[in-house]
């Protein structure tokens, strides 16, 4: 998955001390990491037991920011590594370092943005292999093929592996194994995810819920803007906080006393509050997630035809509610958090009333955002 020229190839069978040597290099490099909040991960082919590999130990460390592996060159170098800048040509938001200096290399070190593309690529790849035995045999034929015939040509058996590569890692075999076979990461072995904020614009059609019933259509209205993802000490879950200029209304046919119904609509724009706690699931470079919460909104500015004045001759101030959705996301560019959601907003409260007649309103949102994290301190 990363290029590299010079040296030959070596594939060797399983070796289970493999594992062992993991866990040893991960404690020394615990220790190095030690305050930064690093989450430490074995990829590569000797993460997948039963694989045929070359017997280098791959770690993976996720960090907030790149600069948090950058402050420890001269640490890494104490054990044993050797920081590799000109790699960054071809993979600038990785880190690369690897021990020893000379071959035969033991270890290689990849520092990446936690939860960003290739903290995710790097996991999904490996927890495919692991949930299927049948496609690590089909890896690990193709790497002694390739080893075969390429012995001294390392960047020909690294490009022989990129079709199987992008093929594991396509969208439905990424999809199947996420939500199927590959158990969710323990908040153990993993950061909780940074505090996002950003900004959120959509569009809702919304309906009136008449008393008594009444015939309505729904209006269209515009959602503006922003929002933060508060983290939690629970990677998965954080608490979703939006304010925002909310665009309501109807447009309804009332019973009357007189001859003829009345007709006419209602159109309301409001301050919206919201705290939700949101729940989140990885697949592949995607992020799969759930939300729902109470919903406080203060009106800003109300129109109701003349028709309906008389009606509707109490002004509701308040309107509380709920709000519950779901949607998917990514990041982009290695920070950047790109999200789109449909949600159903349902009125608890009146937010037109008369004597005689009242209504809560039902909205139907698609909403996207874009956000950026904030550095933890």
């Amino acid at each position: 998955m990363d290029r590299a020229s010079g040296g030959a190839v070596r594939v060797v069978e399983y070796r289970t001390e493999w594992v062992a040597d993991f866990e040893a290099e991960r404690d020394r490099l615990a220790e190095v990491f030690s305050g930064s909040g690093a989450a430490i991960e074995h990829i590569g082919s000797t993460a997948v037991p039963g694989l045929a590999a070359k017997p280098i130990i791959d770690v993976l460390v996720g960090v907030e920011r790149l600069e948090d592996a950058e402050v420890r060159i001269e640490p890494l170098r104490a054990l044993g590594y050797e920081y590799v800048p000109e790699y960054e040509r071809e993979i600038p938001d990785r880190r690369y370092f690897r021990r020893p200096s000379r071959r035969p290399r033991t270890h290689h070190l990849h520092c990446v943005e936690h939860g960003g593309r290739l903290w995710r690529r790097h996991l999904a790849f490996r927890d495919r292999l692991r949930a299927s035995p049948e496609k690590a045999a089909e890896y690990g034929a193709l790497k002694r093929s390739l080893a075969s015939a390429h012995p001294d040509d390392r960047t020909a058996y690294l490009e022989g592996k990129d079709p199987f590569i992008r093929r594991i890692l396509g969208a439905l075999a990424t999809l199947l194994t996420c939500l199927f076979l590959v158990p969710a990461p323990s908040a153990a072995q993993t950061l909780p995810e940074p505090t996002v904020f950003g900004v959120v614009a959509g569009y809702a059609s919304t309906a009136g819920l008449w008393k008594p019933d009444a015939d309505d259509r729904t209006v269209g209205g515009a959602v503006l803007g922003g929002y933060a993802d508060a983290r939690t000490p629970l990677r998965w879950l954080s608490i979703r906080v939006e304010v925002l200029w909310s665009q309501r209304g109807s447009d309804v046919v009332l019973p009357s006393t007189g001859p003829l119904p009345l007709m006419g609509g209602v159109r309301a724009d409001y301050l919206t509050f919201s705290v939700r706690p949101r729940a989140t699931r990885e697949v592949g470079p995607a992020r799969l997630h759930v939300a729902a919460g109470p919903v406080f909104e203060q009106l800003v500015r109300e129109r109701v035809d003349a028709t309906l004045g008389p009606t509707l001759n109490r002004e509701v101030a308040t309107v509380f509610g709920v709000l519950a959705g779901a949607g998917v996301g990514t990041t982009l560019g290695g920070r950047w958090r790109v999200e789109l959601e449909g949600r159903v907003y349902e009125g608890l409260s009146d937010a037109f009333s008369g004597d005689f007649v009242s209504a809560r309103m039902r909205s139907f949102e698609a909403v996207a955002r874009v956000g950026i994290p904030r550095p933890r301190r």
